[in-house]
């Protein structure tokens, strides 16, 4: 009983893993989207680095969202250690675990089933079946073609990652334990370094036409 239920944590841990991996970089794509305000902000957005940084961190969201919400392991001992960050698969083994004692069950039921229906996981879980994990012929070749999210698309991630935060909370409750994250990640260091670094740019591009249209520009 004691080396199924540490099973259990262990698989909750895990989910724990994908989910803070999948929100930090939620809250990085939140800052990268919604900071630029300024002409300048906007243009250092989409500049190569930022532009490339975005893509990476949708490629990150989408791989550790289809974690989250793979289906159901076979109970087929070849297959135990497969689908160890499933939330879903967290929630069947705590349902079977704890039994009636899990009272939050078929909330656990109901948001789950309310994700895996949405037309975002289709859109996500398509994402990473045919060009992310795997690779269709139907799918471009050009590695910078991914689409990003749109403004909708980024609030309904942000949704989602609410609703699984909540099913994860409500099968660590029976552990006596919680996961306390915000949604976004409130590490606001890239808002920064794009309001500063905008501005930066300005002055010195400002700066180095004034200089040069005085007679100090490189000869």
């Amino acid at each position: 009983m004691d080396q199924q239920l540490e099973s259990i944590k262990k698989l909750a841990q895990y989910v724990k893993a994908s989910f803070v991996w999948c929100n930090l970089s939620f809250g990085e794509l939140w800052y990268l989207t919604q900071t630029p305000e300024t002409e300048q902000e906007k243009e250092l957005c989409k500049g190569h680095t930022l532009n490339f940084y975005g893509i990476a961190l949708q490629y990150v969201i989408v791989m550790e969202y289809a974690k989250m919400l793979e289906e159901k392991y076979s109970e087929n001992e070849k297959q135990k250690n497969k689908n160890v960050g499933s939330i879903i698969r967290l929630n069947e083994e705590v349902k079977k675990f704890f039994g009636s004692d899990f009272q939050k069950a078929l909330i656990n039921d109901k948001i789950l089933d309310e994700l895996k229906t949405s037309k975002f996981y289709e859109k996500l879980r398509n994402l990473r079946d045919k060009k992310f994990g795997h690779i269709d012929a139907d799918y471009s070749v050009n590695p910078l073609s991914i689409k990003g999210f749109s403004g909708n698309e980024i609030d309904e991630c942000k949704r989602h990652l609410m609703l699984i935060l909540q099913a994860l909370n409500n099968c660590l409750e029976m552990f006596d334990h919680a996961l306390i994250e915000k949604i976004p990640n409130r590490d606001n260091r890239t808002a920064n370094f794009i309001r500063y670094h905008s501005k930066y740019q300005k002055y010195y591009h400002d700066n180095f036409v004034k200089a040069h249209n005085e007679g100090y520009g490189l000869s």
